[in-house]
């Protein structure tokens, strides 16, 4: 009956010296969480590759489309002014092709009204209608050589305004770009700080 009590006293004095598992060994994170939360900046950075990638293919859209239509503009511009060019063209050869007929028809008139006894006075009178066709001719050629310079100034201009023309575009092309990147960004900023609110919120949650 004493060694009993003994024991029985003994036992409480013991407790405070014990130690449980729990104190030893603090309580951590599961595996399974950990695995969780890196699959989900997995998921994010993917997430963010696939949106940068799908902004540079618009952007990339964008100016080929812009490329497509300043092409086709200035293949228009030039065929108008290929057409005006050759319209000029044939002008300037029905007004030399109406001279030389009215001139060779007055040359002609002459020849043939002098009557017999007129020898002289025809030949005066057909160098006098040679010196006209030649005077005629001279001023035809200072028509063509003023119509030439004229044409090479529209060239100069139309080249002049296609460069005009395609800086420009090239401006509102990088304009429109810059809009374009600039709003991507501002998407992709709003959707990454939506996916880092909800993970703040999973993880006050978890704890």
């Amino acid at each position: 009956m004493a060694t009993t009590t003994a024991t029985t006293s003994t036992s409480p004095t013991s407790l405070p010296f014990s130690s449980s598992p729990s104190e030893e060994h603090p309580p951590s994170s599961p595996p399974s969480s950990l695995n969780r939360w890196e699959g989900l900046d997995r998921l994010r950075e993917e997430l963010m590759k696939e949106r940068e990638i799908e902004i540079e293919e618009r952007i990339a859209s964008v100016r080929e489309e812009e490329r497509r239509k300043l092409d086709d503009e200035k293949q228009m511009e030039f065929a108008e002014a290929v057409k005006a060019l050759a319209q000029d063209k044939e002008r300037v050869i029905e007004d030399l092709k109406i001279r030389i007929q009215l001139l060779t028809d007055e040359c002609d008139k002459r020849r043939g009204g002098g009557g017999g006894g007129g020898g002289g006075r025809e030949e005066e009178e057909g160098r006098n209608v040679g010196g006209q066709i030649l005077q005629e001719n001279v001023e035809l050629k200072n028509q063509i050589t003023s119509l030439q310079k004229h044409v090479r100034n529209l060239v100069t201009e139309l080249a002049r305004a296609k460069r005009f023309s395609f800086v420009m575009q090239q401006s509102t092309t990088t304009t429109t770009a810059t809009t374009a990147t600039a709003a991507a960004a501002t998407d992709m900023m709003a959707s990454t700080a939506s996916m880092t609110v909800n993970e703040d919120t999973r993880e006050n949650l978890v704890r």
